[in-house]
């Protein structure tokens, strides 16, 4: 008498595949969160830091944390305008993943 063999998976391979999946849809959030910074957030950070008419120059998705910013910020733009003193500046503004917010540098 033959036994056959069993269908199905056990345990620990769908705790496996579970886990596996977790980890790709935590990788696809995060990086989908630095592509939801908008661009009104980087000027309005501008705004309230004192800088006048800001406008973006550049805008940096990744590696963030290479230009001023921290590693766990999502975006990294170049905002220039004019001082208090109607001078000329440029500023570094750190935005992160959808609840943080803006910094400037």
């Amino acid at each position: 008498m033959r036994h056959s063999p069993e269908r199905g998976f056990t345990l620990v391979e769908l705790m496996i595949a579970l886990s596996i999946a977790a980890v790709l849809v935590t990788v696809v959030l995060v990086g989908a969160g630095r592509f939801f910074v908008e661009n009104s957030d980087a000027i309005r950070a501008a705004q309230s830091a004192g800088l006048a008419a800001p406008r973006i120059v550049e805008r940096h998705n990744f590696f963030a944390g290479r230009r001023g910013c921290t590693s766990g910020d999502a975006a990294a733009f170049t905002v220039t305008g004019s001082d208090g003193h109607g001078e000329p500046a440029e500023a570094t503004v750190c935005c992160g993943t959808w609840f943080q917010g803006c910094v400037v540098r």
